[in-house]
């Protein structure tokens, strides 16, 4: 990324709240972005994100926006497996520090799928895990 940084909480919560991308698309395509990834590769990780939305599939199992935090992590740190397992076990424990769980429906307990009042909290959860995850790519 070249000399300012952009803010890429904002990124991510525009990515969900305005671009309409789940939180696992919003996530992924602006840690991507941020991370320097050829754009036909974005667009390709993007949409293998789609599936992650809603704790996959809208089932409420993992949140979606750590899910496409962890698929960025892995494409922009390599072929590394190790590495990957660590950023992403770090994307995970930071991400369950500040939010004590990652459990879509868990999460958002008492927020109907779909209110603007769970929207709002989700674009809250998608703001740090993208922000999360641009720290370990930088690291």
């Amino acid at each position: 990324m070249s000399g300012q940084m952009t803010d890429i909480r904002e990124i991510a919560a525009k990515n969900y709240l305005e671009k309409k991308l789940n939180c696992a698309e919003a996530v992924s395509k602006a840690v991507l972005e941020a991370g320097g990834c050829a754009p036909e590769l974005v667009d390709a990780i993007v949409a293998a994100a789609c599936g992650f939305g809603g704790g996959i599939g809208g089932s409420g199992c993992v949140c979606g926006a750590v899910a496409g935090g962890a698929m960025a992590l892995s494409v922009l740190t390599g072929a590394d497996k190790k590495l990957v397992s660590e950023r992403t076990r770090e994307l995970h424990d930071s991400f369950i520090k500040k939010h004590k769980l990652t459990c879509c429906r868990a999460l958002g307990r008492g927020l109907a799928m779909g209110t603007p009042e769970r929207k709002q909290y989700c674009a809250e959860l998608v703001r740090d895990a993208a922000s999360i995850a641009e720290k370990l790519i930088r690291k």
